[in-house]
């Protein structure tokens, strides 16, 4: 169960939230192939959910990107001895409308995130078994490509709107090579308006665009870019963020280059990690045929470890 709302795709259920489609979509669809019958409760009220059979009959109980406490719904499980699995895609000591999930998340059976670092500060703090499932890629993948097609770089960066302040300077930090490069940036979010500063700086040489995110939308963008951007916030937010865009860069076939964070780390030898944004495109566009390799690579990599038939494996694994 989540807030957010799911729609029906041909009979496969879809989130705009990538929390949800990223971890509650391939829980859902290990648990069916398994064949266990799942169902979705998203953005269902509690009295609406603890009156439905589903949930009554249910044998265990998968909370994920719960934003409202839902007490009476864990001490109905505990009373019914359901197993609960808490699901925590970000840190909720980070965001105050997540911290009521705390507290629930103390009461499960088995909590899962999607970092390292997070599972031990849940292990820490809440006591509880902590189990750390990855994450696949968000987009397709894509041929390996770095050098620009045409006499433009363009450079792509998406994500959720409480990331936008970390695009804060990029621009002005780039615009030196617009000395030697047209350069186009397109950004991909949820709502325009966080984005608008970033967008006032565009110029002649260095076009900025937005584009709301829908489904498909990053497949289409990343086989229309050479470089993506991962600028990390200022403070202590996101610090225990998962590596997904990094994922979802290097399954898509392009070299990411982004601000350290712990999770980054382990994929280091295919992107290029660096607070210098300006130098590390620079290097790029200067040696496209070893950052290329490096790609294809990071793509081996990622079918290994990240691949969506993975990550279901592990979900299959967990709620077995």
């Amino acid at each position: 169960m989540t807030y957010a709302r799911v729609s029906n795709r041909n009979g496969k259920p879809v989130f705009s939230a990538a929390g949800n489609r990223l971890r509650l979509v391939p829980a859902y669809h290990a648990l069916a192939a398994k064949g266990a019958a799942p169902v979705i409760f998203a953005g269902a009220d509690e009295e609406d959910i603890l009156a439905n059979s589903h949930f009554r009959e249910s044998d265990q109980v998968l909370f994920g990107k719960v934003v409202r406490p839902m007490p009476e719904l864990v001490e109905f499980c505990r009373r019914r001895g359901k197993r609960i699995v808490f699901d925590f895609c970000d840190d909720p000591w980070d965001y105050p409308e997540l911290r009521p999930t705390i507290d629930a998340g103390a009461e499960a059976d088995l909590c899962t995130t999607s970092s390292d670092g997070l599972a031990r500060k849940l292990r820490s703090r809440l006591g509880v078994t902590v189990e750390v499932v990855k994450e696949p890629p968000d987009c397709a993948y894509g041929a390996p490509r770095v050098a620009p097609d045409g006499d433009k770089v363009r450079l792509l960066w998406f994500g959720s709107d409480s990331n936008a302040d970390s695009l804060g300077g990029l621009v002005e930090t780039l615009m030196p090579l617009t000395s030697e490069h047209k350069l186009e940036l397109t950004m991909i979010g949820g709502d325009r308006r966080a984005y608008e500063p970033v967008l006032a700086a565009a110029t002649p040489h260095f076009s900025i665009l937005f584009r709301e995110w829908e489904l498909g939308l990053l497949d289409r963008a990343m086989k229309r870019s050479d470089i993506v951007l991962i600028p990390k916030r200022d403070g202590p937010w996101s610090r225990l963020k998962s590596e997904n865009r990094l994922v979802t860069s290097l399954a898509g076939g392009r070299i990411a280059v982004a601000g350290t964070i712990e999770s980054y780390e382990k994929l280091a030898d295919w992107c290029v990690l660096t607070n210098d944004f300006r130098t590390a495109v620079e290097d790029i566009l200067e040696r496209p045929k070893l950052y290329r390799r490096k790609v294809k690579a990071g793509q081996k990599h990622v079918r290994r470890h990240y691949d969506p038939a993975v990550i279901r494996r592990h979900w299959r694994k967990i709620l077995s």
